[in-house]
């Protein structure tokens, strides 16, 4: 049963996290969702920062995409591992970058979240696991890493082209 929960990615961002408690949000903001969802991760329990990650949607706004990016590097790996299963779920190409350096992260739940997210985003196989042995994990993250670049450059290259068409 487990094991299938794992293989949901709405699922596995929750087994990231230990107890979660809904944030409470009242008066003008409980009606708009991105006020809620700051102000759920400005909430010192991570639980409510994962579980705020969680609501997190595939069209999520331009407010939603800076707190996910910030949630990155949250000192919580539950927070992470929720803030990487939130970037892959909205498909933020901008957190790519900062998932490929949670590949190097000490909690290997957080790596699994982290890979899975990239995956997703860039349909690119990392090719390592967070049980592999370091000197693969540095090597295929240098790689992921060079490619990820020439990938921002000629995605970048052909928006400002298509900008100066006339």
């Amino acid at each position: 049963m487990m094991d299938r929960l794992r293989s949901m990615p709405r699922a596995r961002g929750l087994l990231c996290s230990g107890p979660v408690r809904a944030p409470v949000v009242s008066g003008p903001a409980a009606g708009e969702p991105s006020t809620a969802l700051a102000g759920g991760m400005a909430d010192p329990d991570p639980g409510v920062r994962s579980f705020a990650l969680g609501t997190i949607g595939e069209h999520s706004g331009e407010e939603a995409t800076l707190l996910v990016l910030e949630a990155l590097d949250d000192p919580e790996p539950s927070v992470r591992c929720a803030a990487a299963a939130a970037a892959a779920r909205a498909r933020i190409p901008s957190a790519v970058f900062s998932l490929i350096l949670m590949l190097a992260d000490p909690v290997p739940r957080v790596v699994r979240e982290a890979r899975d997210a990239i995956e997703k985003i860039t349909g690119r196989r990392v090719g390592f696991g967070p049980r592999s042995d370091a000197s693969t994990r540095r090597k295929k993250t240098a790689e992921l890493r060079a490619w990820w670049k020439g990938e921002r450059f000629a995605r970048l290259s052909t928006k400002v082209d298509a900008a100066l068409k006339p």
